[in-house]
């Protein structure tokens, strides 16, 4: 099965997430497997037939952005399960850590240490100001 020409469908319950294949939007399935993800360990890996393409970046900081950014989601409650209740924490790191390749499962910790030190919040909130910065400027609102 060549997964470029494949559309890809997830959808997020309460037991996890529903992965759904079709070779054209608007066909039957032809693949559908549902991956329970248990939390807080991320490291199960989705199944081999999964793969996002997406990997995080190997730069310097970039995972406890990565972090930033999704505690961000998480305290908007942007992402919620099929009845509309909001994901637990653990489970939205996850979904990210599977999406990106990336083992999200001490967050709690790798964000903890990120604060401590001589760290200040100007480099803290850092990639919050050139998101929005890019997002201005895509706008023009600059």
């Amino acid at each position: 099965m060549d997964a470029s020409n494949n559309h890809w469908v997830i959808t997020f319950t309460s037991e996890g997430p529903q992965i759904e294949v079709y070779r054209q939007p608007n066909d039957a399935p032809i693949l559908k497997r549902v991956t329970k993800l248990e939390c807080p360990s991320a490291r199960e890996m989705a199944p081999p037939e999964w793969d996002s393409g997406i990997y995080l970046s190997k730069d310097k900081g970039s995972k406890v952005n990565m972090i930033r950014i999704i505690y961000g989601i998480c305290r908007e409650k942007v992402l919620v399960d099929i009845n509309g209740k909001p994901l637990p924490d653990c489970k939205i790191y996850q979904m990210f850590g599977h999406l990106m390749h990336t083992d999200f499962s001490r967050y709690t910790n790798d964000l903890n240490r990120s604060m401590q030190g001589n760290i200040d919040i100007q480099t803290q909130t850092e990639v919050f100001r050139r998101m929005l910065d890019s997002y201005l400027r895509r706008f023009d609102f600059s």
